[in-house]
């Protein structure tokens, strides 16, 4: 039973809650309305950092783009 969970929650997307009040409460109603199913548990949503990668990546080719040409060096 506990793989099948870990696995449902592993291709579902998990419920998020706004607050730590509003999880808590959602809990404790689950877990009063169960009988014998594993009890619900808060778990707490990370930060989500934005990748950058991708535009930073852009925002090279445009700035390589604007460079003025190379002159031909006669030093050698």
């Amino acid at each position: 039973m506990k793989a099948y969970i870990l696995i449902s929650f592993l291709l579902t997307e998990p419920v998020v809650y706004d607050d730590r009040d509003t999880c808590w409460e959602a809990r404790d109603t689950i877990n009063q309305s169960l009988s014998s199913a594993e009890p619900a548990v808060c778990i707490p949503q990370g930060r989500v950092t934005k990748d950058y990668t991708i535009e930073d990546f852009f925002d090279l080719v445009i700035r390589l783009e604007n460079l003025p040409p190379l002159t031909a060096s006669t030093e050698e």
